[in-house]
């Protein structure tokens, strides 16, 4: 008859190669399932370390819940330098306004420290450092739903031999953004 304590402690110690803990126990339970499927055989065969080592070392790295442009990648070196305060002045208060606003917020303050185009990943990229918030950048490319109104418009800016195709706020963006600080009473 199988000894199963001494089959336990042997595939514990097998197991222990893997060093994160919910996998180690996934490890174990292969390992005995493996040593149960082979039958009544099972006194002097080793288990499959080389295998459940190969298997466990693949594990997947988590997913960040940063937006995609924190990475800072295709985000121009002025725009990661640009000097934009939570309380620029002649906007509305940050927390009174919807998304696509915020995204006119941000092409505004920009615009006033002279900077005419963003991408949606640097609008984002600006969003996450300024405000801690996440918004993607196919939520940003929503703007496009104010092309109509007049209050943004799809740009190109040629630096050196790099064209830029970007969000650019126009004049009836900037006052609906003036609109909205002076009916609220938030203006900063």
């Amino acid at each position: 008859m199988i000894e199963y304590a001494e089959l336990l402690k042997r595939l514990e110690e097998t197991a222990k190669v893997v060093t994160d803990e919910s996998l180690r126990g996934i490890a174990f339970e292969q390992l005995l399932k493996h040593e149960l499927s082979v039958g009544n055989n099972l006194e002097g065969q080793t288990p499959p370390t080389k295998q459940i080592e190969r298997q466990t070392v693949k594990r997947s790295k988590p997913k960040s819940k940063l937006p995609q442009a924190t990475a800072a990648s295709g985000i121009r070196e002025g725009i990661r330098t640009l000097a934009i305060s939570p309380d620029e002045s002649g906007l509305p208060a940050w927390s009174s306004i919807g998304a696509l606003d915020k995204y006119l917020w941000v092409l505004e303050a920009a615009h006033k420290k002279k900077v005419e185009i963003l991408t949606a990943s640097e609008i984002s990229y600006l969003i996450f450092e300024i405000f801690r918030e996440n918004h993607k950048t196919n939520q940003v490319n929503n703007l496009k739903t104010r092309i109509k109104k007049g209050q943004v418009r799809v740009a190109k800016q040629t630096e050196g031999s790099t064209t830029i195709t970007g969000w650019q706020i126009l004049n009836a963006g900037s006052q609906h953004l003036q609109a909205l600080a002076s009916s609220t009473g938030n203006e900063r």
